[in-house]
């Protein structure tokens, strides 16, 4: 029995590099969800058996090391943060979208658990690397096929994804594998698996260049500039120091001349490099502005912020009206540092800070040859780069933790080892009812709801037959509901528009999701997202005066978003107040008079009561 759990506990951790081939077609947002749930299933099966051998075999007990405490601690942290956080569901559960908050984070200490005994205790490290970097040939050959118009690029345009569905995603796994392509090398001795790994790492440089994702390339050049000067400094090697010299210079002289040329044809002719060209204080406008609302944020909230997921929130109530021809509604701060302080306030932060922080000063301290400390400090220097530009995901996470499992198997000379106090048969059978228990409840209600929700949003289904798939994807009382309901909406507006259909079958979807959202803004009375939604499905069911009450609950929740303010005018001219109504128009242009919408609606308005 012992093998057979062992060959389990293996298998889990080695089918963990394949998550990123992973999209099913049946899935709502399948480029997450797909990778999301099979995660979560291979860790709590992972963990299960892990327990299981420990009950049988004390050396597969995991060992609690400095690492393990910190790691701990933030999750704890977080956990405190997202109970007391504004929306507790959105927190721990997260959506459909993203797939992280509590829940995911929990699932990623317990990878963390299963990398080091499995990878580092039990010595299979390089041999999943070698899988992970298999794998990643596979991801560069659908890029590559990207690249020469075979094959989609999923998110439009020509920044390549693969099966990522995100240009930055792909960049930053790109990244992570770059580096272990070159630690398998310089571990190797043989001139073919050199050459090998050499051009796994080329192919995934070529890629991150070709994802276009700034962060990233600024990213993997500091890592290989601070693991060229971590190995010069422990080995004293000048030819070593020369070459990050050169490196630098190469790096400044390139850059300058893109730049400088960045007008030339040949550069505006490459998006990629228009792209890098265009790095600048000023292109970073609209990132300044997401962090500024940040700030505003975490002085609301500064001890243990608004929870995970809820960004939304601070976006609305601090919003810049500048931002008007961004994206409408940002759930993130584009910055990973800046996501922990308004999710977790100054405890969150610092306790991810001190995961962080320790990693690197273990890598000076713990048992690392030099070369694997060069390689490791360098990763961790990209990938901290890159967190400044843009949002972590789930195999962004996944290799950290791989990083900081390495860490801690060589944290210390001597463990603190937790000792297992309930009788082995006793305690088996706990770990099996209760981790069977845990994945039905984390993963079948959400999958069935996802299921039943892909199938309402696809027009090839009659229109009852959707209203009844989404009744059947609330059914399951799923993480979701509030995506199923914006979903309803966004059916019924659709419905709303179409000739198709007729008066009664446009009432019909309106109602629907005139009810649901009403249950959704008593969920949630702090999103002014969900009560303009709400306020839009009840205008145009005819119903004004509660209209103007919730549209007017969404201007208290984001007094400078001009589309909010739009639709308040709008309703306020419903029920018979053309003052009112001028002075929101008014209002949302002066906000910022450089919004032509907003110009357009004020003046028309003007114009029209002029003749009246």
């Amino acid at each position: 029995m012992q093998r057979v759990l062992t060959y389990i506990l293996v298998g889990v951790v080695f089918l963990i590099t394949v998550l990123p081939l992973l999209v099913f077609d049946g899935l709502f947002f399948p480029f997450i969800t797909s990778k999301a749930f099979v995660f979560r299933f291979l860790v709590e099966i992972g963990v299960g058996v892990l327990l299981l051998l420990a009950c049988i075999d004390k050396k597969y007990i995991p060992r609690i090391t400095p690492i393990t405490v910190f790691f701990g601690l933030f999750v704890v942290v977080m956990l405190i943060a997202d109970l007391f956080g504004l929306n507790v569901t959105r927190s721990i559960w997260s959506n459909f979208e993203r797939m992280e908050g509590w829940i995911m984070l929990v699932h990623l200490f317990g990878l963390f658990v299963l990398f080091e005994k499995v990878l580092f205790e039990l010595g299979f490290w390089k041999k999943w690397l070698v899988a992970s970097l298999g794998v990643s040939v596979l991801v560069g050959i659908h890029g590559v096929l990207q690249l020469l118009g075979a094959a989609e690029i999923h998110q439009g345009g020509v920044r390549l994804d693969a099966n990522f569905g995100n240009a930055t995603y792909l960049a930053v796994y790109t990244l992570f594998h770059a580096f272990f392509a070159a630690w398998v090398l310089f571990e190797s001795k043989g001139v073919v698996l050199r050459v090998l790994y050499g051009g796994v790492g080329v192919l995934n440089i070529l890629l991150l260049y070709f994802s276009a994702t700034r962060g990233a390339l600024l990213g993997v050049v500091a890592g290989i500039g601070v693991s060229l000067f971590v190995y010069a400094l422990y080995t004293r090697n000048k030819k070593v120091a020369a070459g990050l010299v050169a490196f630098v210079l190469f790096v400044g002289i390139s850059f300058g001349a893109l730049v400088s040329m960045k007008e030339r044809p040949f550069v505006q002719d490459s998006p990629v490099l228009t792209r890098i060209a265009s790095i600048s204080i000023g292109e970073g406008e609209t990132r300044f502005r997401i962090w500024s609302i940040a700030l505003q944020g975490f002085v609301e909230r500064p001890l243990l912020g608004w929870g995970q997921g809820n960004f939304n929130l601070v976006f609305s109530k601090h919003y810049n009206p500048a931002l008007y021809g961004q994206e409408p509604w940002f759930d993130r701060a584009h910055n990973v540092f800046f996501d922990w302080l308004v999710a977790g306030g100054v405890l969150g932060l610092g306790t991810y800070l001190l995961l962080f922080g320790s990693l690197i000063v273990y890598l000076f301290v713990g048992k690392f040859s030099i070369l694997e400390r060069s390689i490791l400090l360098g990763v961790l220097a990209g990938y901290g780069v890159n967190n400044l530009f843009v949002f972590d995901n789930l195999l962004s996470y996944i290799f950290f933790v791989c990083v900081a499992a390495c860490v801690s198997s060589r944290a210390l000379k001597e463990y603190v080892t937790p000792h297992i106090l309930l009788p082995k048969e006793i305690a088996m059978s706990l770990i099996i009812i209760v981790g069977l228990g845990l994945v039905y409840v984390i993963n079948i209600p959400a999958l069935n709801a996802n299921g039943a929700l892909i199938r309402a949003a696809s027009p090839q289904y009659q229109l009852e037959d959707r209203r009844v798939f989404f009744k059947e994807a609330l059914s399951y009382n799923s993480f979701a509901s509030q995506e199923i309901r914006e979903q309803m909406v966004q059916l019924a507006l659709t419905g709303v528009r179409s000739d198709q259909l007729s008066t009664d079958a446009k009432i019909a979807l309106l109602a629907d999701a005139a009810i649901e959202m009403e249950k959704q803004a008593e969920l949630m009375p702090e999103s002014a997202r969900i009560h303009l939604l709400y306020g839009i499905t009840l205008r145009l069911l005819g119903q004004a005066e509660l209209a103007y009450e919730v549209l007017g609950r969404a201007v208290e929740l984001a007094p400078h978003k001009q589309s909010v303010l739009f639709e308040y005018a709008f309703a306020a001219e419903g029920v018979g107040k053309p003052e009112e109504t001028l002075s929101l128009l008014k209002k949302a242009h002066e906000l910022d008079p450089s919004y032509e919408q907003a110009r357009e609606l004020y003046e028309e308005y003007v114009l029209r009561l002029s003749k009246e």
